[in-house]
């Protein structure tokens, strides 16, 4: 395993989140192929029977950046609401009525899905039979009320870091950074009932290199390896690059084609889109300016020009050229 790589990934997830909106993007979720995805974006789950508590400790990660904070302030729900949000992150207070914090930290490790996930104990006892029992259990960190607000958001990073690249790294291939066969395996079943379901027909590529044992037996294993991450990289996708960048903290955007823009759910929701007749003879579908004036509305006239259709205007206008000289331009292949 390459540790320099594993190294730069992990201080790449360790940079605090960004506040304020994402940049605009065509997907989301934790589909990219190397799996690297915001920590912003998610989900931390708070449970503690005091409300506001979970309201005061939803503000301090909210203003680090958190986009998807939850507070359970009912104990007898936590685990099933715990199951249905499968959050990345718990922060659990032990002390509650109906079901302690113990049981609940308890069902977790035991519960095949959610056994990994990480849990913050935050509670006002600090003797260290409480703190030894929770750790025995399997709590991930132990903080003491009250809480430090920046002691929280470090702790709170760090776990969410350790989680991210503990799911890499069960979830992805350690060459190529593509999912692994089990998520493979698993993808394709799910892919595979759906599409029986809903058409009965499912289609299936499948992609294999020619000669790689070869080549790995001539020039050894690291020549393969780098012939393998090579393949990978032009199998990824735009939302495996805008996960990717947006895990390194890089400000990016999709660059789309005319029916990805119009399929924006900005311009579907704002009615961007309309329609203006083209010399060809038909009808070029556009994208209206976001800004709207009730006094002076915009007019659209003119439909994107056909290549060359000024030139003889611009040609004209701009540098006074006549009709001889611009028939002497195109005699030698000048313009068009």
């Amino acid at each position: 395993m390459d540790m320099s790589a594993d190294a730069a990934a992990l201080n790449a997830l360790a940079k605090p989140a960004p506040a304020g909106p994402s940049p605009m993007a065509t997907g989301g979720g934790q589909d990219g192929a190397d799996g690297a995805v915001a920590l912003r974006d998610l989900t931390v789950m708070m449970i503690d029977d005091e409300p506001m508590l979970t309201e005061v400790i939803g503000t301090y990660l909210e203003d680090a950046g958190y986009r998807h904070v939850v507070g359970i302030n009912d104990a007898t729900v936590a685990l099933q609401k715990v199951r249905e949000l499968n959050p990345a992150l718990v922060l659990l207070d032990l002390v509650m009525p109906g079901v302690s914090g113990f049981e609940i930290l308890q069902a977790l490790r035991q519960d095949e899905q959610l056994r990994y996930t990480p849990v913050i104990v935050l509670t006002a006892a600090s003797d260290p039979d409480t703190k030894l029992k929770s750790l025995s259990i399997g709590a991930t960190e132990f903080l003491a009320k009250p809480v430090d607000p920046s002691e929280l958001v470090l702790r709170v990073r760090n776990s969410l870091v350790l989680k991210v690249y503990q799911d890499r790294l069960a979830n992805s291939d350690p060459v190529t950074g593509l999912p692994n066969r089990r998520v493979v395996m698993e993808r394709l079943r799910g892919i595979m009932a759906q599409g029986l379901a809903d058409s009965g027909k499912v289609g299936l590529l499948h992609v294999r290199m020619d000669r790689l044992q070869q080549l790995q037996a001539t020039l050894g294993q690291s020549a393969g390896d780098e012939l393998l991450r090579a393949a990978a990289l032009r199998m990824r996708g735009t939302r495996d690059w805008l996960a990717a960048l947006e895990a390194a903290g890089v400000p990016c955007g999709p660059i789309n084609d005319l029916a990805q823009v119009h399929a924006e759910p900005q311009v579907l929701h704002r009615g961007l889109r309309f329609d203006l007749p083209h010399p060809l003879g038909c009808s070029v579908p556009q994208v209206a300016n976001p800004v709207r004036y009730s006094r002076t509305p915009l007019e659209y006239r003119d439909p994107p020009p056909l290549l060359g259709q000024h030139t003889d205007r611009v040609l004209e206008a701009e540098l006074g050229l006549d009709a001889a000289a611009r028939a002497a331009l195109r005699a030698r292949g000048a313009i068009g």
